[in-house]
């Protein structure tokens, strides 16, 4: 199945919500919710501003950003890591740390 935010696919290893219409990963679903980075940042049109996700992501990774600030904002016990996650923190160094 094809994520219908980011188009890359869903494995069944990875976590995924069924929708009404078709699937997503969870991260790109919650992004949908509590919007891209530059939203989040007050940074986005919505605010005057140009940024929406962070230059050189795919939208995947731009919506595992996207969930990760909003964890860290919020507050809330931090979402244990996936192999995903760590992959791409690996890739980009502390660009992306959860704290």
């Amino acid at each position: 199945m094809t994520c219908d935010f980011c188009d890359e696919e869903v494995l069944p290893s990875e976590r995924a919500k069924e929708l009404q219409n078709g699937d997503a990963h969870y991260y790109c679903l919650v992004r949908s919710v509590v919007g891209s980075v530059g939203h989040q940042l007050g940074k986005c049109s919505c605010y005057g501003g140009t940024l929406e996700d962070p230059p050189g992501l795919t939208k995947r990774q731009a919506a595992i950003a996207a969930y990760f600030l909003n964890m860290g904002r919020m507050n809330r016990p931090k979402h244990r890591e996936n192999d995903l996650f760590s992959a791409i923190r690996e890739f980009w160094g502390n660009k992306f740390s959860q704290n």
